[in-house]
């Protein structure tokens, strides 16, 4: 084969390679060591990854309890209307609450697996969300974080999952925790539609005040249900295997 020709086949092998690597690109990602995250510059905005919506909540210096009805106005009122536009979009998603008197503060976070293109969709509706504008106004909401989506930085379902966890877990957790925020999410929305019309919010404080009412409802719920409905239940699935508690020893429910 002479010169010519060589260089012809290289070339014909270099395009096939980059059609096959660009195909194996549109497969969704599996959990396990990547060892190809150039490729996600290659996938471009079809490149699927975790994202993430950060809601800063005030508390302030006299309470001692956050104000965790916040995060129920925020699911119910700002998250719930995009998911459920985008919800054929999104892979796996779920809400992530914490609070301490540290930097981070009172959090309410949105966490989704979606591709670039649909978290610029999702990341527009929710600036553009009315009652978050006026809630930001009034310093309800100190701060919206938002991740950046000019590159994947997570591309794998697992990526998310507590390091310290065995692998099988870091894999399957994000299908629990999706199921688990659906249902406190409905319980949200069940809370606040059974509320009488003449309660239904008219404003940023009245909505603070609706969904504080809203909250109690579903913690209630928790206290009185959530040992068997929920806990139980979870123990029946592994055929009642007893658990470690921390600093409560091994447990059934």
């Amino acid at each position: 084969m002479g010169r010519v020709g060589l260089r012809r086949c290289l070339r014909i092998f270099t395009v096939l390679l980059a059609f096959a690597l660009l195909g194996n690109c549109g497969c969704a990602p599996v959990c396990g060591p990547r060892g190809s995250g150039w490729l996600q510059d290659v996938a471009g905005h079809a490149q699927k990854g975790w994202w993430s919506v950060r809601f800063k909540i005030q508390w302030p210096e006299e309470c001692d309890e956050p104000l965790w009805h916040v995060d129920a106005l925020l699911a119910d009122r700002v998250v719930a209307p995009v998911l459920n536009r985008r919800r054929s979009d999104i892979v796996l998603w779920r809400f992530h609450r914490r609070a301490a008197r540290d930097d981070a503060g009172h959090q309410f976070s949105f966490v989704f697996y979606a591709t670039r293109k649909t978290a610029d969709r999702i990341f527009d509706a929710i600036r553009n969300n009315r009652l978050l504008k006026a809630l930001e106004a009034s310093g309800t909401i100190v701060a919206v974080k938002i991740d950046d989506t000019r590159m994947v930085a997570k591309p794998d379902p697992c990526d998310t999952s507590d390091a310290r966890w065995p692998f099988s877990i870091k894999k399957s957790w994000p299908y629990f925790i999706m199921g688990a925020s659906e249902m406190w999410l409905d319980l949200i929305s069940q809370a606040a539609r059974r509320c009488s019309a003449k309660d239904e919010p008219s404003s940023p404080e009245s909505a603070l005040e609706y969904y504080r009412r809203v909250n109690e409802r579903v913690e209630e719920l928790w206290r009185q249900e959530g040992g068997h409905a929920l806990l139980h239940h979870l123990n029946a699935l592994f055929g009642y295997a007893p658990l470690k508690i921390r600093n409560r020893g091994l447990m059934r429910f």
